[in-house]
């Protein structure tokens, strides 16, 4: 066999395996703006924000965005309707300890102060140290307390 002849079959196995590949490929991973929404839609403090103002992008009801708490201090959290926000992705359970990045009953949204905290005192530690597996359990708890089924907030008349 030729070398151009051999050449030509190697790419064209190349490409195949390639073509596979392409059809075998891990999903996507969510964007933070996605992970955002599907958080807001999920934690029933979240309620919609409606401003007088003109010019803000608004959604079916007139929303401009919602506002809820941090999942540690209950300060005041503001997310747009394209999920835009200031506040940080709280993996309650750190995902190097084992939890899921895009379980939304693993997600929250916080404060990034409180966040941070969190992150320095206790992920760290979690799974070593009893004080770390409490301050995790005492937020899924949390969590769970003030889920609900995931769809768009709706404005209560």
């Amino acid at each position: 066999m030729g070398r151009k002849k051999a050449k030509r079959e190697r790419l064209a196995k190349e490409k195949e395996l390639s073509q596979e590949n392409l059809q075998t490929e891990k999903p996507r991973a969510k964007s933070r703006s996605e992970l955002v929404l599907e958080i807001v839609a999920t934690d029933a403090t979240f309620k919609p924000m409606f401003a007088s103002y003109t010019g803000y992008e608004r959604g079916p009801q007139g929303e401009v965005g919602w506002q809820g708490k941090c999942i540690h201090c209950n300060t005041k959290l503001y997310v747009g309707l394209t999920g835009d926000t200031d506040a940080t992705i709280e993996h309650i359970r750190p995902k190097c300890s084992g939890g899921h990045p895009e379980d939304p009953r693993n997600l929250a949204l916080a404060c990034s102060r409180c966040n941070n905290e969190k992150g320095v005192r206790h992920d760290r530690f979690a799974g070593k140290d009893p004080r770390a597996d409490e301050v995790i359990a005492a937020l899924l708890e949390k969590r769970m307390e003030r889920w609900r089924e995931p769809g768009p907030p709706t404005v209560q008349a």
